[in-house]
């Protein structure tokens, strides 16, 4: 590691340490050692096997949707001459960046809107699924997208002498890919069963809902905990799967590798093709949207929500800002010692990386408080300090991975080179590797600006008293029945969470011809 000092590294890695395993480590061995036996620690009871049902058939149900528009999206965008592929990318990512609970909401107003508020398929692990797998489906469709750029078309060409196009797409490229596909569908299971807003809009009881109830309610911190330990098993085991599936494989390549990849004609094909990418965005992004701008009628409206929820859109701003950079922060420097770290020192950080995905929001929450809220660490718990450093537990690990991705795509050689010339670490830091980077840290930042600015689960048990962000204020109005105040505070939200990606499209059109030319995207 020539551009990072080591005691750098393992500040950063003891900061992250703290920050997000201390509390999950103290929580889960507290309530573990305050039961007598195993069996009383997963409440192997009838409630608890209700919620681990519904928790499984929203996520495997969110998978299966999200499979179904997922990969198909990917390939008629990476492998297909399907016409306005740029606009169907971009419209491809959007919902990644539309809060689930908020995309819940414009389809509760759809169904009251048609007279089914009364249908019990809606408010079901059905509707929850459906919703959901609209929500994540893009995991699936990068990942897709990834795996076709990464596969050597040498392998299709030699297929295409004695195989038609269908052949080929399903005996030779959806098998090469097909670890790509599947730790796509991992991530939309685990962020499925962590989700809260959702189900709990919706009415369905899963371990986020039950987990909140039992801590906001009863204050139970131990039965919230032990509730979450079958879904937090299956999901730490699903997550280092996907590890091992994508072991030294790229997590995100939207840009194909190989200019003469094979691009196949749909012919015929092509208009449905077309439908096809149209109703998913429809479906996840234009209906949505559409019946919150429309619930949340004249500009009034807008101006009103703006005027009385400014504290909580100052609030969210500064709280998704403060804590992007900060992840940002401690990001760069263990994403690059992800990439660049010996095999044992890589292999720790990825371990420890991971444990956060497999963690609903909820339990982070909870272990926060408990982990936070003594004499000695008061004025963490008790200002906003709190709030960040929950989204760094959240968040972090989305950052590490996105930057450590990055820096793998910059030649070593440089950085030898640059040793070689005696120049200081900072001068190397300043002159190489940042400028170099920079793709990959403006794109974390923003990746985790809007992860924060669209957190609910973390924020409602962490939050210091007096204070309350955007998702909150929606949330709250949304129970006592405000529906025209919180479209207008939805669209708020999504306007907010636009700008910087919009921005950073902007930066990314200016200096295109820089950074290939760099060779860095």
């Amino acid at each position: 590691m020539s551009f990072l000092p080591k005691p750098i590294i393992v500040f950063c890695l003891v900061l992250f340490l703290i920050i997000v395993l201390g509390p999950l480590l103290l929580i889960f061995a507290e309530c573990l050692a305050s039961v007598d036996n195993i069996a009383e620690a997963f409440l192997l009871n009838a409630r608890q096997i209700a919620l681990f049902k519904n928790s499984m058939l929203v996520g495997l149900g969110s998978v299966v949707f999200a499979l179904v528009l997922g990969v198909g999206y990917g390939f008629f965008i990476s492998r297909s001459d399907i016409p306005f592929k740029k606009f169907f990318l971009f419209s491809g990512l959007l919902p990644l960046f539309i809060p689930a609970h908020i995309t819940s909401i414009g389809w509760i107003k759809l169904i009251t809107g048609c007279g089914l508020a009364g249908n019990s398929l809606i408010y079901s692990w059905l509707g929850v699924s459906f919703i959901l797998g609209l929500a994540y489906f893009p995991f699936i469709m990068i990942m897709t997208i990834t795996g076709l750029n990464s596969v050597d078309s040498r392998l299709e060409e030699a297929a295409a002498l004695t195989h038609s196009k269908a052949q080929i797409i399903t005996k030779i490229t959806l098998p090469l890919i097909n670890s790509y596909i599947v730790s796509g569908a991992i991530l939309v299971f685990v962020f499925s069963v962590s989700n809260y807003g959702v189900p709990d809009l919706l009415r369905l009881n899963t371990y986020p809902v039950e987990i909140f109830v039992q801590f906001s309610a009863f204050y139970d911190t131990t039965k919230a905990v032990l509730l979450s330990l079958p879904m937090v098993g299956v999901c730490l085991l699903l997550v280092l799967w996907q590890r091992y599936l994508m072991n030294n494989k790229s997590y995100v390549t939207l840009r194909a590798k190989n200019a003469d990849k094979i691009v196949f004609n749909l012919d015929r094909w092509k208009i449905l093709a077309v439908l096809f990418c149209t109703l998913i965005f429809i479906l996840s992004v234009g209906f949505p949207m559409f019946m919150l701008i429309k619930g949340a009628g004249s500009l009034s409206t807008y101006a009103t929500a703006f005027k009385t929820a400014w504290p909580q859109i100052r609030n969210s701003l500064f709280f998704s800002s403060v804590s992007a950079t900060f992840i940002c922060l401690i990001g760069f420097p263990l994403g690059y010692a992800l990439s660049r770290a010996g095999r044992k020192m890589s292999l720790f950080i990825d371990l420890c990386s991971i444990i956060p995905f497999a963690i609903p929001s909820a339990i982070f929450g909870v272990a926060m408080i408990r982990f936070w809220n003594r004499p000695l660490t008061s004025i963490i718990y008790q200002t906003s300090l709190v709030l960040i450093f929950g989204y760094t537990a959240r968040f972090a690990a989305f950052a590490i991975r996105a930057i450590s991705s990055n820096i793998n795509q910059i030649n070593r050689n440089l950085e030898e080179s640059a040793e070689l010339a005696c120049a200081s670490w900072t001068k190397r830091l300043r002159t190489i590797l940042l400028p170099m980077a920079w793709p990959g840290i403006i794109s974390s930042w923003v990746l985790c600006f809007a992860l924060c600015m669209a957190e609910l689960g973390v924020t409602l048990l962490v939050i210091p008293a007096g204070e309350a962000t955007l998702p909150i204020r929606i949330y709250t109005l949304m129970h006592y029945g405000a529906h025209k105040l919180v479209c207008g505070l939805s669209v708020i939200l999504v306007l907010i969470i636009m700008l910087p990606i919009l921005v950073l499209y902007l930066m990314y059109n200016k200096y295109k011809h820089k950074l290939l030319i760099n060779g860095e995207i």
